[in-house]
């Protein structure tokens, strides 16, 4: 207990040196526990031995040296029950973990994906976008589209489905009135087309993307739906020519990516 008391404390030590000029200093209060064990564990160790020393000649230190020796049986029982029903909670955590991986991985290969989408363009009024989802497994998905001019998103939609067996190819029609509307705002978004009076020319992405929500084995974690989805996308170009006044912006040339 003494050793084990003074290794502590001289671990603390040690980090409080090392980081003692560092701009980062947090470890030294997630450490802090060390010297708070440490110190106890070195008291009671003297204790110990300063009792078992009495204890060659006084009758009295004797009987006290067999309650302490009596507490530290029991005290380790407890320690060895704890530590065994700790391990058996770190299997069973682990047993999860590794199921929760198994399943994430299997959702990953066999989720139905977006693996083209195809662009019907109306004029210069709108286009239709259509995509067919592969096969794979059943369940809800989002399909969402956005279109965007690098970072500037102009506009999006989200739908769910329910996809079963032949899927279905899906498909979503947009006006250029409803893509540009953003420019329109008191605020525009950075794209070229939005600049008033003047005539631009730009690319612009369609971006099609379809996320697994729920399968026969249940809905997705919200923290892997947030941090880690399961999704899909697929992309394609346009090249606009605009021509924006100070109420609309007209689109007066359309051309797609042909691959």
């Amino acid at each position: 207990m003494v050793a084990a008391g003074v290794l502590a404390i001289g671990a603390y030590v040690r980090e409080l040196i090392e980081l003692w000029n560092a701009s980062d200093r947090s470890m030294l209060y997630w450490t802090l526990f060390l010297p708070f064990l440490g110190v106890p564990f070195v008291g009671v160790g003297i204790s110990f031995i300063e009792t078992g020393r009495r204890a060659r000649h006084d009758p009295m230190a004797r009987a006290l040296a067999g309650k302490f020796l009596a507490g530290l049986g029991i005290l380790v029982a407890i320690l060895v029950v704890a530590g065994y029903f700790r391990q058996q909670s770190m299997h069973r955590l682990s047993r999860v973990l590794d199921q929760q991986l198994q399943l994430d991985a299997d959702r990953t290969h066999n989720a139905r994906k977006v693996q083209r989408i195809y662009i019907a363009i109306d004029g210069n009024e709108s286009i239709t976008v259509t995509s067919q989802p592969s096969s794979g497994l059943d369940g809800r998905y989002r399909w969402t589209l956005e279109i965007r001019d690098g970072a500037a998103v102009l506009w999006k939609s989200a739908q769910e489905l329910s996809l079963k067996g032949i899927a279905q190819p899906v498909s979503q029609s947009a006006r250029f009135a409803e893509i540009f509307a953003k420019c329109l705002d008191p605020l525009p978004v950075d794209a070229p087309a939005c600049v008033r009076n003047a005539e631009a020319s730009d690319f612009y992405t369609v971006q099609a993307s379809l996320e697994l929500l729920e399968d026969a084995r249940g809905p997705i974690a919200p923290v892997q739906t947030r941090y880690n989805p399961v999704l899909s996308t697929a992309s394609k170009d346009l090249n606009l020519t605009t021509h924006t006044d100070d109420r609309t912006v007209h689109v007066i040339g359309v051309q797609q990516d042909p691959l």
